[in-house]
């Protein structure tokens, strides 16, 4: 029989905390969606990833727009950017083994926002998701009301 002393445990204990706290700490992001200002000369595109509880909290897709790498996009945050109207590819990879590659050729236009979640899971037919394909990993441009509302509890990628 193995008895755990009082004193063992509580030492126990506090690791436990340490180690979650260092946890959380460790898939801390920036602040919390705010709107980039719309323009008569570029489009907004709004590129997020919900939070997921049984993905991995601080490794992401890379997210790379018209083959220029640009940022890791983590669980529960979002990417920003502003683009010229016309045609562009956006690419999400694994970023750390590279083993699949997910890719949406969009058309934007000036002054427009658009909503682009990287969607983990397979998608349904049932599920309000725009232009899905199906498989594992999917960027899927969302309706804007879908998107906002999806994006707007989400924080700023780092």
């Amino acid at each position: 029989m193995v008895v755990i002393h009082s004193a063992s445990w509580i030492t126990m204990k506090k690791l436990l905390l340490l180690l979650l706290a260092f946890m959380l700490v460790a898939c801390a992001r920036g602040p919390v969606f705010e709107p980039l200002s719309i323009s008569d000369v570029d489009a907004i595109v709004y590129i997020y990833r919900p939070n997921n509880l049984w993905s991995n909290c601080c490794v992401g897709p890379k997210i790379t727009i018209n083959d220029e790498e640009s940022d890791v996009l983590d669980n529960g945050a979002y990417l920003a950017y502003r683009l010229p109207a016309g045609n562009h590819k956006i690419t999400a990879r694994n970023a750390a083994f590279g083993f699949y590659r997910v890719e949406l050729d969009i058309e934007l236009k000036a002054g427009e926002e658009y909503y682009i979640q990287w969607y983990e899971g397979v998608v349904l037919a049932s599920d309000e998701l725009a232009h899905a394909s199906r498989g594992d990993n999917n960027l899927v441009q969302m309706q804007a009301d879908i998107g906002f509302s999806e994006i707007s509890h989400l924080t700023l990628s780092q």
